[in-house]
């Protein structure tokens, strides 16, 4: 079965077999098999790039042997912070930031722009990456 997780994530995959013991598994990652994933179970943490492909455990006893694959990705939430701007259409507008209280941490301009129509939805797409952020706007 295909799994996605969140960067950073964890996942435990399992297989379970039936038939003549003693069972033998191998764990593989694009085909490539994983040092030590030789057991019934692989956990993978703290997913990344490198961990994001085609998972397989191979079964094997005295009788032959059994392949089982699943897809491994990786899924991307952010959230932007947005602003929404209301006013006359035609009225220039400047959007600041600052990413903290601080007086040592200045206003910064984020965009200029003129209202096409009111309101207007201006979404800060660098927001993610910044745990705060504080916003002003002014038509100068």
């Amino acid at each position: 079965m295909n799994q996605t997780i969140s960067p950073e994530g964890a996942l435990n995959l399992s297989i379970s077999a039936g038939g003549s013991l003693p069972f033998f598994c191998q764990w593989q990652l694009n085909g490539v098999d994983i040092d030590g994933a030789k057991s019934s179970t692989l956990m993978v943490i703290n997913a990344g790039a490198g961990q994001v492909g085609f998972y397989s455990v191979i079964v094997r006893n005295a009788y032959g042997s059994t392949t089982s694959s699943a897809l491994l990705s990786l899924s991307e939430l952010h959230m932007y912070a947005s602003i929404t701007v209301v006013g006359m259409a035609g009225t220039n507008y400047v959007i600041y930031a600052r990413n903290s209280l601080s007086t040592n941490d200045p206003w910064f301009t984020l965009t200029n722009f003129t209202l096409s129509e009111s309101p207007c939805l201006y979404i800060d797409t660098a927001s993610p990456s910044h745990p705060q952020r504080f916003y002003e706007v002014i038509a100068p």
